[in-house]
């Protein structure tokens, strides 16, 4: 049943695996942060059932004792799901056949504090602030994409966000750090809108700890042919039967019956000074690409000039181009130190640097010639 978290391994011989742990004291589990929280105490009751049996197991501990308990799986009330339609997201760029856990969207907070998974917000109820407060879920991993409350709900696929900064700074007031990291599209969010989010985000330091960006990512199986899509194609792609999920959020993406002028759609007209429709409509319409070595390369340039400013204000460069700025500019990755601890590894910045360092010192242990050919695998 859905209110249970069935044990993987359990080291005192009193508990077996598939045991359930039904509750601990009189909280009901909703997932494993449930139970790490109720495990804090030095005396604690588990609810177990074992088949059809249930027995209650009184354990003295140490507060930060951990008495050996692994679960099957981390949530057990079901995987929030993600209500966005981001025309970049990778999983309406998959090939098709694959296993269907490949094709699941999640955008669950938890998994975001248990993991390092990047959440978009859009979907937190009061509850879920009050939850984050109690148990101070520190630190939490949001994706941006843009401060622009206008560009991001384009980049997000949707008529309307709640405003990032706002739900930031709530987190700053209950004491929650933010590993932050923004999407780059060229033509979209790459230059004015770059700037704009850096500079508003480190407005926030020290809640926002990290700022990662990372290049758009796009594959063969996003594509009509050989013609791009635009970012309103790609958002439609969510709606066809194959994604759509009876939980998730449904509502107009788009205002028909505002539409521009021809004129308004030139390119000498600066999306900035439309509103808010005109500036989702103008965006949509802009065709998804990667971006070209000279296109990175400014990028990289323009995140080096906050990086400066920051070292000297914060003591840390705090913004981060992703490792593959450098591969499509063509430049030389950053040495190690120019990370600050890579505390994005996950998310690929300084992951090719720590593989080239890491090659360097194994390098020079290996022999000068082998006594007969050998194949490796990397």
């Amino acid at each position: 049943m859905a209110q249970w978290l069935k044990l993987a391994r359990y080291e005192a011989a009193a508990m077996r695996r598939c045991d359930l742990v039904l509750a601990v004291g009189e909280r009901r589990l909703r997932d494993v942060i449930d139970y790490r929280f109720a495990m804090a105490d030095e005396r604690v009751e588990l609810l177990v059932r074992r088949g059809d049996d249930e027995t209650i197991y009184e354990i003295e501990k140490d507060p930060d004792e951990d008495i050996g308990i692994d679960f099957v799986e981390p949530l057990f009330d079901r995987l929030r799901t993600c209500n966005n339609k981001c025309p970049f997201c990778f999983l309406t760029q998959m090939p098709k056949g694959m296993r269907k856990s490949l094709y699941l969207k999640d955008d669950d907070y938890r998994l975001g504090f248990l993991y390092g998974n990047f959440v978009t917000l859009t979907n937190l109820t009061e509850d879920d602030w009050q939850r984050i407060a109690e148990q101070h879920l520190s630190p939490m991993y949001v994706s941006i994409h843009a401060t622009d409350r206008a560009t991001r709900a384009v980049l997000l696929g949707k008529a309307d966000v709640p405003d990032v900064l706002e739900q930031i700074r709530r987190f700053g007031e209950l004491g929650i750090e933010v590993h932050t990291q923004i999407v780059a599209l060229p033509g979209i969010n790459d230059t004015a809108v770059l700037h704009e989010s850096i500079s508003q985000l480190a407005a926030l330091y020290p809640v926002v700890q990290t700022i990662a960006v990372v290049p758009v990512g796009l594959t063969k199986y996003r594509f009509d042919g050989k013609r791009p899509q635009s970012i309103r194609a790609a958002i439609h792609v969510h709606e066809t039967p194959e994604w759509i999920d009876t939980n998730w959020e449904r509502q107009p993406l788009w205002d028909e019956a505002m539409q521009l002028q021809p004129a308004t759609r030139q390119p000498a007209v600066d999306p900035a000074e439309l509103g808010h429709c005109a500036r989702q409509i103008v965006a949509a319409d802009v065709p998804m690409r990667t971006f070209t070595a000279a296109e990175a390369g400014r990028v990289i340039d323009l995140i080096a000039s906050y990086q400066q400013h920051f070292q000297r204000d914060f003591g840390t460069r705090l913004v981060y181009p992703s490792d593959e700025f450098y591969l499509l500019s063509e430049r030389d990755m950053p040495p190690a130190d120019e990370y600050d601890g890579m505390p994005q590894y996950s998310n690929g910045v300084g992951m090719t640097r720590d593989f080239i360092d890491g090659w360097a010192r194994v390098q020079r242990r290996l022999p000068a010639r082998m006594p007969a050919p050998t194949e490796l695998t990397l």
